[in-house]
């Protein structure tokens, strides 16, 4: 078993997720773009924020259980959670992912092509609602990285592409946490996000009319705060 010491600091749910986040280990190739993912942040103030091992590792299952051969991802950034879903496919299968900033399509294709699986991965560029209000093909997996804080613009899209028995995966729901707490905790969100205060309530509002949709059928995973539903019905 694993071997960890904790910051008497952390808080209960922090010290599960250090555990977690231990435990779903990433290879040197991954671990690369995810730091190469932070930096490239910082140096441009920029939105690429990399999904964690344990999203990655989650992803990567996921793909591998339901037997998914088309995959769309929405935010590709650097393509760290796009490799984990590459590497799960089928062959003959493929991720498509979409991105709009120039660098980040240009450094992504440089790591699909690094990790060998430029075959399995294509990059559809633009903004996320444009791009898919065009396709037409149905998907078997998605997975949603662009929005967070409020209800995507372009959910409608989402679940018109996604076909009967399809899942999709909500990698932002996690402000939801303060919101539920409320309290100190949603006192301490606004104080640290001002620019992003509504982001609690608007994701709980969010949350709800997702299992409030009847055309999917949905679960909310505590500590990691992803959203997967699977579609049931037109």
């Amino acid at each position: 078993m694993a071997q960890m010491t904790f910051d008497a600091r952390q808080s209960p749910g922090e010290r599960i997720a250090a555990y977690a986040f231990k435990l779903s280990k990433e290879d040197t190739f991954l671990r690369k773009i995810r730091k190469e993912s932070d930096e490239h942040r910082a140096q441009h103030d920029c939105d690429v924020h990399p999904s964690s091992p344990v999203t990655g590792r989650l992803l990567n299952i996921l793909v591998r259980s339901t037997g998914a051969r088309r995959v769309l991802e929405v935010g590709c950034g650097l393509g760290y959670s796009a490799i984990w879903i590459a590497r799960a496919l089928p062959p003959g299968g493929r991720v498509d992912t979409i991105e709009q900033d120039p660098l980040h399509v240009k450094l992504a294709s440089e790591n699909f092509k690094a990790s060998g699986l430029r075959n399995r991965t294509r990059i559809l560029r633009g903004e996320a609602s444009s791009v898919l209000s065009r396709l037409k093909d149905r998907y078997d997996f998605i997975f949603e990285d662009a929005t967070f804080g409020e209800r995507p613009r372009h959910y409608e899209d989402l679940i018109r592409l996604l076909r009967i028995g399809g899942y999709i995966q909500f990698a932002n729901w996690f402000p939801i946490e303060h919101a539920i707490v409320g309290g100190r905790s949603l006192k301490r969100w606004k104080k640290s996000f001002p620019t992003s205060s509504h982001a609690p309530a608007a994701t709980q509002r969010f949350v709800a009319e997702v299992f409030l949709d009847r055309r999917l059928s949905a679960v909310l995973l505590p500590h990691i705060w992803n959203g997967i539903a699977v579609k049931i019905r037109n």
